[in-house]
């Protein structure tokens, strides 16, 4: 779903294609590391 969204609005600021990988791979890195922060707290 965020990686629609954030193709779409990509594609209607005419932006490269590669701005939405490069947003990608930011946003699951981010999930990852909030992953990591609530498994390590045993949320």
């Amino acid at each position: 779903m965020l990686i629609a969204t954030m193709a779409i609005n990509d594609a209607f600021g005419q932006r490269k294609a590669s701005l939405t990988v490069i947003d990608g791979i930011h946003w699951l890195g981010v999930l990852v590391i909030q992953g990591a922060i609530v498994g390590a707290l045993g949320v």
